[in-house]
C-alpha cells in the first residue's frame, strides 16, 4: 500500500477533525462566530471537492445571527445525540454492533485500546463510552496528522505506522457503523446543520477508504 500523499492526508484531517468536533460537542458562541465569519472556506477545497453540496448547505446555514444559530444547533444536537429514543441516532459504535444495542460493548474496549496505543486521550473518556463517533472521527484525524508529518526518516516511520493503524481502524470500526449512524443523523436533522455535517463526514470517509483501498471487515447488526 503506497503512502497517502501529504496533501490528501491534510485534507482528510481537516474534514474528519472538524466533523468529529462538531458532532461531539455543539459549538459555543465564540467558535460559532469563527465558523460564521469563515463560512466561505466551506466553498473551497477540500470541502468543495469532497462534499460540495453538503458544504454549501453548511455555509448557507451559517449566514445568520450567532445567538440564534447557537440555540438551533444546540437544540438539534440535544435531540439527535441525547434523545436517541426519539432520534434513533445513537453516536456510539457498540449500539450498532451488539444484538441488544449495548453501551460499553466489546468494540468500546477495542476503540479505547486503539486510542491508548497512539497516545490519544479525550476529556470525558472516564464518563462515557469511548466509541462515540465524534471521538472516532477525531482519532482518525489525529492519525492523518501523523501521516502528513513525515519530514524526515523518523517521521516517515511514524507515518507508516499511523497509516497502518488508520486502515485498521477504518476497516474494523468507522466504516462498519459510521454510514448507518451518519445516515440516521441526517434523517433526524430538522434544522439541517447536522445533516450537512454528516454528509461531509460520510463523503470524507468514503473518499478516504477508496484512497487507502480499505473496506469494512463486517456489517453492523442494526
Amino acid at each position: 500500500m503506497s503512502p497517502l500523499p501529504d496533501s490528501s492526508a491534510r485534507a482528510y484531517q481537516v474534514l474528519l477533525g472538524l466533523c468529529g468536533i462538531l458532532i461531539y460537542t455543539p459549538p459555543d458562541a465564540a467558535a460559532l462566530e469563527v465558523l460564521r465569519d469563515q463560512r466561505g472556506l466551506f466553498l473551497e477545497q477540500p470541502f468543495s471537492t469532497v462534499a460540495p453540496d453538503a458544504a454549501k448547505t453548511l455555509s448557507d446555514l451559517l449566514d445568520g445571527d450567532v445567538d440564534d444559530l447557537r440555540m438551533k444547533i444546540a437544540n438539534e444536537h440535544t435531540f439527535i445525540f441525547k434523545m436517541v429514543a426519539q432520534s434513533h441516532a445513537s453516536p456510539y459504535e457498540s449500539v450498532y454492533r451488539t444484538c441488544d444495542s449495548t453501551l460499553f460493548g466489546p468494540t468500546t474496549l477495542e476503540v479505547r485500546e486503539a486510542y491508548r496505543a497512539h497516545g490519544q486521550q479525550f476529556p470525558r473518556m472516564a464518563a462515557e463510552p469511548d466509541d462515540h463517533i465524534g471521538l472516532e472521527l477525531q482519532f482518525a484525524s489525529t492519525l492523518l496528522d501523523k501521516i502528513a508529518s513525515d519530514s524526515d526518516e523518523a517521521d516517515a516511520k511514524t507515518a507508516e505506522v499511523a497509516q497502518r493503524a488508520l486502515r485498521g481502524f477504518l476497516a474494523e470500526h468507522l466504516l462498519v457503523f459510521a454510514p448507518s449512524c451518519l445516515g440516521r443523523v441526517a434523517e433526524a436533522s430538522s434544522f439541517g446543520f447536522y445533516r450537512a455535517v454528516a454528509g461531509i463526514a460520510l463523503a470524507a470517509l468514503t473518499d478516504l477508504a477508496d484512497a487507502l483501498e480499505v473496506e469494512a471487515t463486517t456489517s453492523p447488526l442494526r
